[in-house]
């Protein structure tokens, strides 16, 4: 046999890979999997039945995937603040985790999971701590995360449809639907965006192909995937397991009514064999994610019933998507889904090749002697799941009254399994060179359509993802890009020096570019330091803060940013409304008490961040005073400005015998002591405050360093504790002040 010429294109080298039909093929017309309850591909075979040509271009496509995203992520997300809020936290939680496994072992993971950060799911930050094993910890490493979801997902659907089908053009058609679609890099929720809607997005994908696959989970082996599949989907966000459990069990009770009005032997058994499958599916999935609820309820029950049903959140939320009425409600998703995730692109794709689709198959039946069966990518039961798979997730969240643009692509993938299924049943062309026309006017007309149809559809498809891809993802201009660089990473080194468990920052806006998620990125990428910040603070909720005790967090916090009292408090939250009233004594508190650090104009309103003196702490062991004191060491000037220090923590009042008397003493050069300062011991109930009078120290030098011990300790193993020998007296301060009158 002569050997092949090089095909001319990806759509050339994919219609010489598809497969022959076998004697058993050729006569059983049913859909595939339908009468024998088992696939007759596996994604090995598929893979298998690919030439090196078609791997070639596969290979070719991933990676100018990996070369586009990664230019993206170091130009536009790497160097600069992450988007969306929430990307910040959860970029957090993972560098927590990484640094936990690192100094604790794999146990760290189990921590994770027994006592979850968040409410949505674990799974994202769990692998993006293993990812930072291999890569190292930095955004670029847990972001391609979303790389590897979308890399397979678009697998998945390509073998979807091969298998289904038994087209390569088909399964082109569909990848090109597929990149053409603006959900996979919106800015928010897309690729570049480490939360955890686009793995869901992916993964959600991947469980409606598998479904579609085994034809209803008619197939025992693909449903093991799918079930595996769906429990890592719900372990990245929590909520999809309502939608997993709608399908499953309405697919599980057609089964069973299938199974009881079957007449045909064949039909029931298929049907029986669909009901056990879908039955252990979700029984398997159940198993693993009622512990995870569990684990999680408490912040579940925060999250999303407080949030979503008790308080007045939802309203806001709505409101600040310009929804106000019940026909905005129920529009809002069925458009979001369309302009926000499908968008113009992959839409005008599908209704070309619809158009295309109708026309060729009109001139074709004209042109041919006879007609052959063609097997279509679904039949009406698999149509119907993946319906299912469509309004059980848009019924739920038109329900929620709060709104957001980034949930709804997670029915993307279902509908582009109905578009192509509806082009695959118009188009009996595309299934092989020879399908519903003559021999020959098969290779001269279908044949030839079908490849260059295919063609034209890649090439928009990867055309469209190139621009969806190298869109700007920051609307800010580079200017201010820097300048938030600027604040959040002097903020960072602020709370670095601090060195304290829980530092404390408040803001008087509610902003993405500047908060504790932003800085503490910024501390860990830049310094390798984990800062958790303390929750609750002043531009922590949406919701307004009333005057006393706006000023009272400020008074707590370490970190005060303060911008405008008018610009940049535009969006409808009742924060933003509320702060304009009192912002004027927000400033006067920060300039009567507290240190200008950086100032930075963005978008023309100027940024000026506040931070209360340092008074850096040395000498501390394990995070306890031991009968070898304190070192504190604080600038002349602000001492000068705010005499008094001030020291807080817990102290063991019941084991030390006593409350301990401080002593406080200047040291001189070589540490030799010099003048005692005046000090006392508050005691506030099981804690302590110990006030320290600098106005005695004396002057000239640009530090002032002080020794502060006490006169009792206790040790550990002496009380029958532990069998800790150190000579303890109280906890390490857990807050540090300094105040112009006596605390």
């Amino acid at each position: 046999m002569p050997p092949l010429s090089p095909p001319a294109n990806l759509t050339e080298a994919l219609e010489r890979t598809a497969p022959h039909k076998t004697v058993a093929e050729r006569t059983d017309d049913a859909p595939l999997g339908l009468r024998s309850g088992r696939l007759p591909w596996t994604a090995a075979s598929l893979f298998q039945g690919l030439s090196t040509h078609s791997r070639v271009w596969l290979l070719l496509l991933f990676t100018v995937e990996a070369v586009v995203f990664y230019v993206q992520m170091a130009d536009q997300i790497a160097p600069f603040f992450p988007l969306n809020f929430d990307q910040g936290g959860y970029a957090n939680y993972t560098y927590q985790l990484f640094e936990a496994i690192r100094e604790r072992g794999w146990s760290a993971i189990g921590s994770v999971i027994t006592d979850p950060p968040t409410a949505t799911g674990t799974a994202l930050i769990i692998q993006g701590a293993l990812l930072s094993l291999i890569g190292g910890a930095s955004r670029t490493t847990l972001i391609s995360i979303n790389l590897i979801y979308f890399i397979a997902l678009q697998l998945v659907v390509l073998l979807t449809v091969m298998a289904r089908t038994k087209s390569l053009r088909l399964a082109g058609i569909a990848l090109a639907l597929l990149l053409a679609m603006r959900t996979f890099f919106n800015p928010a929720g897309g690729i570049f965006d480490f939360r955890m809607d686009f793995a869901a997005q992916c993964l959600y994908g991947i469980w409606c192909c598998l479904l579609l696959w085994s034809n209803r989970l008619a197939d025992r082996r693909i449903t093991i995937a799918a079930t595996l599949v769906a429990m890592l989907l719900v372990a990245t966000r929590s909520f999809t397991l309502i939608y997993c459990g709608s399908v499953l069990l309405a697919l599980w009770l057609t089964a069973l009514v299938e199974a009881r009005r079957a007449v045909e032997p064949s039909v029931q058994a298929a049907a029986r064999l669909r009901a056990r499958n879908t039955f252990w599916s979700g029984a398997a999935l159940g198993v693993l994610a009622l512990p995870l609820m569990f684990m999680a309820r408490q912040k579940i029950y925060e999250k999303y019933v407080v949030g979503h049903v008790l308080n007045d959140e939802k309203y806001i939320r709505a409101e600040e998507m310009n929804v106000s009425n019940l026909w905005e409600h129920l529009a809002f998703y069925p458009k979001s889904v369309a302009i926000d995730h499908i968008g113009p692109t992959a839409a005008w794709l599908a209704l070309a090749l619809v158009v295309i689709s109708v026309a060729a198959g009109v001139l074709l039946a004209r042109r041919a002697s006879r007609r052959t069966d063609h097997r279509r990518l679904a039949d009406l039961g698999d149509i119907a799941a993946l319906v299912l798979t469509i309004l059980v997730p848009i019924a739920l969240l038109a329900a929620d009254i709060a709104k957001s643009t980034v949930v709804g692509g997670i029915v993307a993938i279902p509908l582009l399994l109905i578009a192509t299924s509806v082009i695959a049943a118009l188009s009996p062309w595309l299934s092989s060179p020879t399908n519903g026309v003559s021999q020959n006017a098969g290779r001269n007309g279908g044949h030839v359509l079908g490849t260059g149809v295919t063609f034209a559809a890649l090439t928009v498809g990867v055309g469209a993802m190139l621009l969806h891809a190298n869109a700007r993802q920051h609307a800010l201009p580079h200017s201010d890009l820097r300048a938030i660089n600027t604040l959040n990473e002097a903020i960072a080194d602020y709370a670095i020096r601090l060195n304290r468990p829980e530092p404390a920052m408040s803001l008087d806006r509610i902003i993405d570019y500047v908060n504790i998620g932003t800085v503490a990125v910024s501390a860990y990428e830049r310094d390798r330091a984990i800062v958790k910040f303390r929750r609750g603070m002043l531009g922590d909720d949406i919701f307004a803060v009333p005057r006393d005790e706006a000023l009272k967090m400020a008074a707590d916090s370490d970190i005060l940013v303060l911008t405008d009292p008018q610009r940049g408090h535009e969006t409808p939250y009742p924060f933003n409304a509320g702060i304009k009233s009192y912002w004027d004594d927000l400033r006067k508190f920060a300039n009567d008490n507290m240190v200008p650090l950086v100032e930075r104009d963005i978008e023309g309103i100027p940024h000026r961040a506040y931070v209360k003196p340092v008074i850096t702490i040395g000498g501390s062991s394990g995070g306890w005073i031991t009968s070898a004191g304190l070192l504190l060491t604080a600038n002349a000037a602000e001492l000068r400005r705010w005499p008094w220090i001030r020291l807080e923590g817990e102290a063991p009042y019941d084991v030390l015998g006593g409350e301990p008397i401080p002593r406080a003493v200047v040291l001189g050069e070589m540490d030799q002591p010099g003048t005692e300062l005046p000090a006392r011991l508050n005691r506030r109930g099981s804690r302590y405050e110990v006030a320290i009078d600098t106005r005695p120290a004396p002057a000239g030098a640009d530090q002032i360093r002080i020794r502060l011990t006490f006169d009792r300790f206790f040790v550990p193993k002496l009380r029958g504790i532990n069998s800790d020998t150190r000579e303890l007296v109280v906890f390490a301060p857990a807050s540090t002040g300094m105040s112009a009158a006596a605390p």
